[in-house]
């Protein structure tokens, strides 16, 4: 446990009608830090956020916020924690009002403040808009709003980039870096998607079956997963096998995955080069992800470079 921690979680644990939705679990998050909760469908995540929000009793365990205990939602009239906002993956803005009207039914600051805000979350364009005309970005950029308005310390959120295309997607991701790094707000967030996760939080907590399995900084558990569930929530790898450690001379037992941009293909045969076949291609924009043929094995290897499906090449191990 870390000491003064913002938040602060022991023994936590759930079940619903005798099912365990989640395993006791402790952890500690620093105040103005960014965290990721990242796991497969139904391991747990929104009910842990949930528990921390106050909006369902605990079983077993306690949460301190600012030494604080929260409470659950048997505990309290009406469930939640003043300080801690939460933000589901099904919110639903109120129909046919002005983003204006929504948000001053929130707001709990004096006019430039407000203003700013409405400047950081990317809304102060669409505030005479009714609700029902915006994007999905756009809502969920009010809804993000609407509750920093109600000047919270913490705020947890549930899957933010579902169902959001590729430019509504960067927009959000935008206010949340902006909100993390200017308002000093505390973030837990939820996503599938690593890339989602990766550049912009500081811890990744993975869960699986209810159990938080791996824990740290997001370079440690996407060069040192401790298993195959957490390397391939967090990236495409390669698993290292028998074979694998005889091609490529690899000697360290600790090496279990290798992730695609360790890997190097070159035109010309090297030292430790090993031969190798293109048996297909994928291209995302600024570079490639081929899998590739090496005696029996296949492994995936990410490359600038433009090779064809049946070329000869050569693969290195940096």
């Amino acid at each position: 446990m870390i000491v003064n921690a913002q938040l602060q979680v022991k023994n936590l644990s759930y079940s619903i009608e005798g099912k365990i939705v989640l395993h006791p679990c402790t952890f500690s998050i620093q105040k103005g830090t960014c965290i990721g909760l990242m796991g497969e469908t139904g391991s747990g995540k929104s009910t842990l956020l949930k528990l921390l929000a106050g909006l369902l009793q605990q079983e077993n365990g306690t949460i301190y916020f600012n030494d604080e205990r929260v409470l659950g939602s048997a505990e309290k009239l009406v469930p939640g924690h003043a300080k801690i906002a939460y933000l589901s993956q099904h919110f639903e803005l109120p129909k046919s009002l002005r983003v204006e009207q929504v948000l001053s039914y929130a707001n709990t600051l004096d006019g430039n403040k407000a203003l700013r805000l409405f400047s950081l979350c990317k809304i102060d364009h669409i505030l005479d808009r009714r609700t029902d005309q915006l994007s999905g970005g756009e809502k969920q950029r009010v809804a993000i709003c609407k509750l920093l308005l109600t000047q919270p310390e913490m705020l947890l959120l549930d899957e933010p980039f579902t169902n959001l295309d590729a430019g509504m997607k960067q927009h959000v991701k935008e206010v949340i870096d902006a909100i993390s790094k200017k308002l000093g707000i505390t973030i837990l967030m939820i996503s599938h998607d690593a890339s989602d996760i990766l550049p912009r939080v500081e811890k990744v907590m993975i869960l699986k079956k209810g159990k938080i399995i791996q824990q740290g900084t997001p370079e440690e558990l996407y060069y040192q997963p401790k298993n195959e569930y957490v390397a391939a929530l967090t990236g495409n790898y390669v698993k290292v096998n028998d074979e694998i450690r005889k091609i490529f001379r690899i000697k360290d037992a600790s090496i279990l995955f290798i992730r695609p941009e360790k890997f190097e293909l070159r035109k010309e045969k090297s030292v430790k080069s090993k031969s190798a076949i293109i048996e297909e291609k994928k291209f995302f924009g600024n570079y490639f992800l081929y899998d590739v043929l090496v005696s029996d094995q296949l492994i995936t290897v990410q490359s600038n470079e433009k090779y064809e499906v049946g070329e000869k090449c050569f693969v290195f191990l940096k």
